[in-house]
């Protein structure tokens, strides 16, 4: 029985690093942190497991970029967080994939625990654009500098026995 080489949660494509690659993960987060276009967000080196990594797939994070928003007439803050993530291969090489975590005053929620909030329909609307806006264009930038250290991949599908094919993107 086979399972798939490389866990990826959330990146368009698996962000594959082969073994014969050499790659310093803090090049990578300073090459992201130091973008003009993320210049207004907070950004911050980490290095720490990833809580919600998988025993086969060992991970941890090494960065997070931030966005916030505050809506003074609802006493409402909002913010977007994305965690740079470097994930083992379960039988060779690695990837990188990211995780996004929204938060409202303090709080993790996800966009439909939003809109459970007592907040008025017109503040969550703004609010669900905003996070959604902020959302895709860090992790656009974030999936850009992915590419330029990675081999992008492409799964094609999954076997009966679990073998997973996959194929460079581009080709």
């Amino acid at each position: 029985m086979g399972t798939s080489n490389f866990h990826n949660t959330n990146a368009s494509r698996v962000f594959a690093i082969e073994e014969d690659d050499t790659i310093y993960l803090p090049d990578v987060a300073e090459d992201i942190m130091h973008d003009p276009r993320l210049a207004s967000y907070y950004r911050s080196y980490e290095d720490y497991s990833d809580p919600e990594g998988l025993r086969s797939y060992p991970a941890f994070v090494f960065g997070h970029i931030e966005s916030s928003k505050e809506y003074i007439r609802t006493e409402t803050q909002v913010t977007v967080r994305i965690c740079l993530i470097f994930r083992a291969g379960y039988y060779s090489g690695s990837n990188l994939d990211w995780s996004c975590t929204l938060e409202l005053n303090g709080y993790e929620h996800d966009l439909d625990g939003l809109w459970a909030s007592d907040l008025p329909a017109h503040y969550r609307l703004y609010i669900s654009r905003f996070l959604e806006k902020e959302k895709e264009k860090i992790t656009r930038i974030v999936e850009e500098y992915y590419t330029k250290y990675t081999t992008p991949l492409i799964e094609l599908g999954t076997a009966s026995n679990g073998e997973t094919f996959y194929r460079h993107e581009g080709k």
